[in-house]
């Protein structure tokens, strides 16, 4: 009986289990370019409608637009986030991830463009090239409005064109590989005794439980602010105003400082392990977990730094007073409050994944 059970879940139920662990489709839409490592060459779209993967030999890929050549972002400066990374983000490279009002990528897929390979538009690639070394680029803007897939005369392609993704995008459509090896193949404990004293067996549990206590903070953080935010409204042209102000967003950055002051040890844990899953991610699955960890882990990071430099625009502000608009300036504080969350809850999915999947399947 037991040897029918495993049979059925092997056949049924873990095709079902992965596609119902997917991380849930974000607001936001999140592009990655891959340069270099076991995807080099594709391009990854996380949207509203799920996951869509260009340019990858074989089952699982999505059809481009028609008549792509390449993408292009555009926006105000902070709508568009982005770096280059091998896969956590190269902090060495010049210009790496700093404010921009337009990206744009040229596919080497066609003769679109007559060259030879990618062409890439960013303040890091003054010769089009890819930085040595370099696995993906990593682009999000806040929704589809600033991003344009293009054509050869670098006129938008509507979507029309795009078959996008059904929403719950089966993991194992993209990976199948993966989705073949059953449980029954799998040792029951990732990490047994004779190699817990690893760094990874290590660093992977605690990473992953103190995500879940960073974005528990985090959340928190929205009472606060929204705190401040009526405070502002309410003592801006008050006599004696000012202090009241003062105080209420002084409270929001404790908060934050608390909140980067948890994270940021496990961030540098984590960046520290990049060798080791170097050498330990040989398989298409394993990499893009690697990098999926990786950027949700760096895009928290960068979304924490809007964070406080938003809250020090709001002191500034608030300080001159004239002309201020207190509803604009928390509501972009909101906005990356949320994204910061969204990437944060997302990486410790994808740090548990590692620890239950990658690392047995890889040893």
């Amino acid at each position: 009986m037991r040897n029918n059970t495993n049979y059925l879940f092997r056949l049924w139920l873990w095709p079902l289990f992965l596609a119902l662990a997917m991380p849930a489709a974000r607001a936001t839409v999140t592009f990655r370019i891959f340069t270099g490592g076991p995807l080099a060459g594709q391009v990854h779209i996380d949207g509203p409608d799920g996951l869509a993967v260009f340019f990858r030999e074989g089952a699982g890929s999505t059809p481009p637009p028609n008549g792509f050549c390449g993408i292009r972002w555009a926006g105000e400066t902070g709508d568009i986030i982005w770096y280059w990374g091998n896969p956590g983000r190269m902090d060495y490279l010049p210009a790496n991830g700093e404010p921009v009002t337009q990206l744009s990528y040229l596919a080497p897929y066609s003769s679109c463009f007559g060259k030879a390979g990618h062409s890439f538009e960013t303040p890091s690639t003054p010769d089009g090239k890819p930085p040595a070394g370099a696995h993906m680029l990593v682009v999000e803007v806040p929704d589809w409005h600033y991003a344009s897939f293009i054509n050869a005369a670098r006129g938008r392609i509507r979507l029309g064109g795009y078959d996008a993704p059904e929403k719950g995008t089966d993991i194992c459509h993209h990976f199948p590989d993966f989705c073949s090896n059953p449980p029954a193949g799998m040792p029951s404990r990732p990490c047994p005794p004779a190699n817990y004293g690893g760094p990874i067996c290590q660093v992977l549990p605690a990473t992953s439980l103190g995500l879940v206590q960073v974005a528990d903070l985090l959340s928190t953080m929205a009472g606060v602010d929204r705190q401040a935010k009526e405070e502002c409204l309410d003592n801006l042209y008050r006599n004696g105003g000012r202090n009241q102000i003062r105080r209420s967003v002084l409270a929001c950055q404790s908060r934050l400082y608390l909140i980067e002051q948890a994270f940021l040890p496990l961030y540098t844990n984590y960046r520290n392990l990049d060798s080791q899953w170097e050498a330990l991610n040989t398989q298409p699955f394993s990499h893009y977990s690697y990098a999926l960890a990786s950027m949700h882990l760096d895009l928290s990071k960068l979304l924490l730094q809007r964070c406080r430099e938003q809250l020090m625009a709001i002191e500034a502000a608030a300080e001159q007073k004239q002309g201020w608009q207190p509803q604009d300036d928390f509501l972009a504080l909101e906005r990356y409050r949320r994204q910061a969350y969204d990437h944060l809850t997302a990486a410790q999915l994808w740090a548990s994944r590692q620890q239950a999947w990658v690392v047995p399947l890889e040893r």
